[in-house]
Order: structure tokens, then C-alpha cells, then sequence
């Protein structure tokens, strides 16, 4: 039970409970068979907007847009992260926000919000992958804390829908995901499970104290911040009773600094005391403190030894880790052997910092090397840190040289530059660069830049809308192949 409730807190986006925020526990969910028993299962792929006339986000370009970006805006508020850190840190105080943000929402509000979740995926593409997760994670669960009016409010969603059975039965896979959510009732069981932990761990078990000290660090159930103190007291108490789960968590304190002076050295202490015994999350945070080599030596062959243990002990993070640093490693030996798209591939992980420790000049040499060799995307990474600045002198013109050899080359890696502005992941969002770039690639009959630009027009992102440089665009894309911009001019010509 302990492990499961373990991976529970540290693997989902959990609430706090009803009671200590002053609202009624969401009321038991009633739908009819119908509305999410899908006759079929086809999930659409397409990357377009669905269409329907009961759902024009897309198409306002307006006071709704603007409305929705503004919600938008205060859901991804209530996130708090930042990149790179550790998500479940930051879970219960931002359930609490969304909580808080629950009782100011209004009607009108609640009716947008519907439309989003039923949509999403397909007119968000503003927004970078991880603020992507952020805000359909807030979205869907407000939606859940309201309980049975969002139920009632997609089902009307998917009853008024008028388009294909394909893109009907997208809607219902939406509303079942949604119906499924709120039957866990994830704060209904922490609030009940945190007592029990209360009752255990002042009866003398340390397992339960462990629990606690868990909930206590992450400010789950408890209040609107984490409290470290209490969380501290309750794992050197279950930790020197030998409860490695203790341990492991009185470590993350020493490491992140919370609550107590950083110590990267006990950290590591308390992290392999509890590996040795098993502590298949203390194994894989042995693994955390190698990779990043702050604090102790860097180094990538323990960060490996012990990610692969923590695999071997059915700690997913750690079999994600591990299959992340074997993928390194091919890269590294196969650029050493010339393969200059391994070396591109290197620097983007360098550039990013995702999967290794971030390292601008390290991403400079492997993109040069690739770039000299011929490798155009080893061109545009280079591009990349000459237009921002990244490790070394900003530098317009040089950027503007590396990209246009990029684009002439290659149509792909000219797109791949603009999906780059248009996404904001790795650079900067800016528009005009993105269709910049789009432009080149579609002038050279690249099928997806033409569709992008009609995306561009259709959405008006970055330009005035335009239906009718949109439906230009898709046809050319079509013409090209591309069965996606096909459908939206049918469906344009249809309006």
C-alpha cells in the first residue's frame, strides 16, 4: 500500500481536499451509456482544428479569443514551476490555486473552458510542449473539481456537434478521459489517507510517518505551502528507524536546500543508504546527482549504473533515464566516427540541457563541426545561439547567413528553423521569423510550410487574419500532397 500511495503523490497531479478549502466535495458524476461509449474508437491524429459550429474559437480572432487567452493566462499562473525543476514539489500548492481560481471563475467562464478541454490539442499550438502539459493539466482539472455541470456541459458539447463520426467520436474519447478523471477523486482519497497517516504514524509507524513527512514537503492536503520543517522532523524520525523511504525524502530536502542548509554530500549519503537496501527512488536520484555533477563529480557512467538499477526495480523514471543516457552514448560514438547528424543531434541536447547539463560552448563545437561537414541542421542550431546569444556574442548577420544556407539546402531543416519560432521550445516565440522561414520552405514546394502558413492566415497568429490567403495556401499544400491542408480547403471553400 505505501508504495503505491508513494508513486500516487509523486506521479499525478493531486488536489487537496474538500474540506480544508472551504468547498463541497465534488458531487458523484451520473452520465448517461451514451454520451462516452464509443461505438468505434478512431482517434483523429489530425493536427487541424475540429470544426464545429457550436465551437468557433478558431475562427473568432476576437473578444473570445481574447477571452480565452486570458483564462488561459491565469491556469498557467496557478503552475509555479520552473523548468527543469522537480514537478511534484510544486503540486499541492498549485492545486490549492486552482482551487482559489474554481470560486472566481464564472458562467461564462465555465462555458469557454468546456470548449478548450473538447478542443485542445488542436487550436493550442501557441504554446511550448511543457506549458502545453501545464495548461491542459489545470484545465482538466478544473473541469473535475466542478464535477457534474462540466459533465453536463461537454455532453452538451458532443450532442450539438455537427461534423464527421470520426471527429464525434474524438469529442467522446475526450469526455470519457475527463469522466474517468473525476471518478479517481484523487482529493477525496488524500484527505482520507492523510488521516489515516496521522492516526499510524502516532501509534509508532514509521512507514506511515514517512508517508506524512512526504505530504508535509509537498504541501498536499496540508496547506497553501509546503511546510519543511515538519516534513524534516518526520523522516529523521521514520529514517533512523530504518524506513528508506524516509531517508530517501530527507535527502531530496538536503539537495534542493528545503528547509535546511543545501548539502549535496549528505544528500548522496542518504541516497545511497536507502539504495543499498533497494529505495528504487533514491537510486534513481543517485543517478539525478551524477548526470548533473553539482556538488559531487560529474560523472556519466555512475549517473547510468545507478539510473539502470532504479530501472531493474520498476522505477519508470529511472528506465527513462537510462534509455535516455544509451541513447547519449550511441550519439557520442557515433559522431566520433564522423556521422554528422549524431553531433547535430548532440548539441541540440547541450543547447537544451534536457538530458545532459547545459552547455552552450559544448553545442557551439558540435554544431559547427556538423554545420562544416555539410549537416544543415548543425547550420540552424548554430543560427540558434548566434540569434539569442547563447554562450556567445549575439550576432544578426551571422545568424541570418547560417539559416539561409540552412534553407537553401534543405526545405525540411528551413522548416524545422521556423517550427522553432512558431513553437517557442528552444528560442524565443516570435511570429514573423516563423513565417519568414515557412515562406522560404513553401516557396521551394515544401507541402507542410505551405500548410503552415495557411494555419498562419487562418489563425491570425502574428498577421491579420485572412481566409483568403489561408485557402491559397492549404491548396498549394494540397496540390503538394499534404492531406491535412486538403481538408481545411474543402472546408474553407465550404463556408
Amino acid at each position: 500500500m505505501r508504495n503505491f500511495i508513494a508513486f500516487f503523490i509523486l506521479s499525478f497531479t493531486l488536489l487537496p481536499s474538500a474540506a480544508e478549502t472551504n468547498l463541497a466535495t465534488p458531487q458523484t458524476v451520473h452520465v448517461e451509456e451514451k454520451s462516452f461509449e464509443a461505438q468505434k474508437s478512431p482517434v483523429p491524429q489530425s493536427s487541424t482544428v475540429i470544426p464545429l459550429d457550436s465551437f468557433p474559437i478558431a475562427q473568432d480572432g476576437s473578444e473570445k479569443q481574447k477571452r480565452i487567452k486570458k483564462l488561459e493566462k491565469k491556469i498557467l499562473a496557478t503552475s509555479g514551476l520552473k523548468m527543469g525543476s522537480d514537478f511534484g514539489i510544486s503540486w499541492g500548492p498549485r492545486m490549492n490555486k486552482l482551487y482559489t481560481l474554481h470560486n472566481e471563475m464564472t458562467d461564462g467562464d465555465w462555458n469557454l473552458l468546456a470548449e478548450m478541454y473538447m478542443n485542445f490539442g488542436h487550436s493550442r499550438k501557441d504554446y511550448s510542449h511543457k506549458n502545453l502539459v501545464r495548461l491542459e493539466n489545470g484545465i482538466s482539472t478544473l473541469l473535475a473539481i466542478n464535477g457534474q455541470d462540466s459533465i453536463n456541459k461537454l455532453n452538451e458539447i458532443v450532442d450539438n456537434a455537427i461534423t464527421s463520426y470520426e471527429e464525434k467520436e474524438f469529442l467522446r474519447h475526450r469526455l470519457n478521459d475527463l469522466i474517468r478523471y473525476i471518478e479517481i477523486k484523487p482529493w477525496a482519497i488524500l484527505s482520507e489517507y492523510k488521516k489515516d497517516q496521522e492516526k499510524a504514524c502516532s501509534a509508532g509507524e514509521m512507514s506511515a510517518c514517512a508517508e506524512l513527512g512526504c505530504l508535509y514537503e509537498r504541501g498536499i492536503g496540508i496547506s497553501t505551502k509546503q511546510n519543511y520543517p515538519k516534513a524534516k522532523e518526520l523522516y529523521e524520525r521514520a529514517c533512523v528507524s530504518g524506513e528508506m523511504f524516509a531517508c530517501t525524502g530527507l535527502g531530496r530536502l538536503y539537495e534542493e536546500g528545503n528547509g535546511v542548509e543545501r548539502d549535496t554530500l549528505k544528500a548522496k549519503e542518504l541516497y545511497e543508504k536507502a539504495c543499498d537496501t533497494d529505495e528504487n527512488i533514491a537510486c534513481a536520484a543517485l543517478g539525478r546527482l551524477y548526470k548533473r555533477g553539482k556538488g559531487i563529480e560529474h560523472n556519466f557512467f555512475k549517473a547510468k549504473e545507478y539510473y539502470e538499477k532504479a530501472c531493474n526495480l520498476q522505477y519508470e523514471d529511472g528506465c527513462n533515464e537510462y534509455e535516455r543516457i544509451k541513447a547519449i552514448e550511441v550519439q557520442e560514438r557515433t559522431c566520433a566516427v564522423g556521422e554528422m547528424s549524431a553531433c547535430s543531434s548532440l548539441g541540440l541536447l547541450y543547447e537544451e540541457g534536457y538530458s545532459m547539463d547545459q552547455d552552450f560552448l559544448k553545442a557551439k563545437e558540435l554544431y559547427e563541426s556538423a554545420c562544416n561537414a555539410g549537416e544543415m541542421s548543425g547550420c540552424a542550431g548554430l543560427g540558434r545561439l548566434y540569434d539569442e546569444g547563447k554562450g556567445i556574442e549575439q550576432d544578426t548577420l551571422k545568424t541570418e547567413a547560417l539559416y539561409e544556407k540552412a534553407c537553401n539546402a534543405s526545405s525540411a531543416v528551413c522548416n524545422s528553423i521556423a517550427d522553432s519560432y512558431k513553437y517557442g521550445a528552444i528560442v524565443k516565440r516570435d511570429y514573423s521569423k516563423a513565417m519568414k522561414y515557412y515562406e522560404k520552405a513553401c516557396n521551394a514546394d515544401y507541402a507542410e510550410s505551405c500548410w503552415n502558413l495557411g494555419e498562419f492566415y487562418f489563425q491570425g497568429w502574428g498577421v491579420a487574419q485572412d481566409y483568403a490567403k489561408a485557402r491559397e495556401f492549404y491548396k498549394k499544400a494540397c496540390d503538394l500532397g499534404h492531406q491535412g491542408a486538403c481538408y481545411e480547403y474543402k472546408r474553407l471553400n465550404e463556408r
